[in-house]
């Protein structure tokens, strides 16, 4: 059996998320300017119209901008989701072959379930943070589930909240990690490095490069928070229903071999 196909620890699952975050940047790079390319320049746009004192244009860029940027957001976990997937079953699959599967009603569905997730999550953090993890841990998979096996909606995350029965902690857990390592990298750079070139002389420029720098890598690692629950999603699968992954040759292979297992 291959690493995926047998369980893994929680450790073991997000080391594997990091490699593959950094085997695959190029892939998840490209993504990006797809998803967010459009977004950022109306928000560009928006603020540079504000600038101008046109306020009415300037507030409806900003609010098409965030409302792309979420659907974006989605889109981008959804890709994720598919290249990481063919990853797993050996197949090097494209962008462009990968933004064609995810499209019409397949794209819509799968980032209204994914802001479904997302929001939900989110007011959970509102709500001083313990239901947001509660909320992530249940339904972290819905989009591996919308993905893999084209289930939709509420259907997706009550199959999530299935398969991560009592493994809740594992993914609470590796979330928690993820999210400290980010703050510690911003945190490093912003109140830690910088300040200290300051106080040895250096330019302010220096600083702002620095600080530059901690975004960038923060950005850089963002997609093994998505990575990790796609590999907890195929663990569980294997834990619970003794799933194997398909021995398959192309994309429209490994996608047929997906449906409906």
């Amino acid at each position: 059996m291959t690493s995926e196909q047998q369980p893994q620890s929680a450790t073991q699952l997000v080391l594997r998320a990091f490699s593959l975050n950094f085997r695959m940047l190029p892939t998840f790079v490209a993504f990006g300017l797809i998803c967010y390319l459009v977004p950022f320049l109306l928000l560009v746009a928006g603020f540079a119209a504000l600038a101008e004192r046109m306020t009415a244009p300037g507030i409806i860029l900003i609010l098409i901008s965030i409302v792309l940027g979420l659907i974006g957001y989605a889109y981008f976990y959804a890709a994720t989701v598919l290249a990481v997937w063919l990853r797993l079953t050996g197949v090097k699959a494209k962008v462009f072959q990968i933004v064609r599967r995810l499209r019409g009603r397949v794209a819509w569905r799968t980032i209204t379930t994914g802001l479904r997730v997302g929001f939900t999550i989110m007011f959970g953090f509102l709500l001083l943070i313990v239901p947001g993890l509660i909320w992530y841990s249940k339904y972290a998979m819905a989009v591996p589930v919308v993905v893999v096996e084209q289930v939709y909606g509420r259907d997706a995350m009550d199959r999530s909240s299935g398969l991560a029965a009592g493994h809740r902690g594992r993914l609470v857990g590796a979330v928690i990690f993820v999210l400290g390592l980010y703050e510690v990298i911003s945190l490093a750079a912003n109140f830690g490095i910088a300040p200290l070139l300051i106080a040895l002389g250096a330019p302010s420029e220096s600083a702002k490069i620095v600080q530059g720098i901690g975004s960038l890598l923060v950005l850089i690692i963002l997609p093994a928070s998505m990575i990790f629950p796609v590999l907890m999603y195929f663990d569980l699968r294997v834990r619970k229903e003794a799933f194997t992954l398909p021995a398959v040759r192309d994309v429209d292979d490994t996608l047929a071999a997906g449906v409906g297992i």
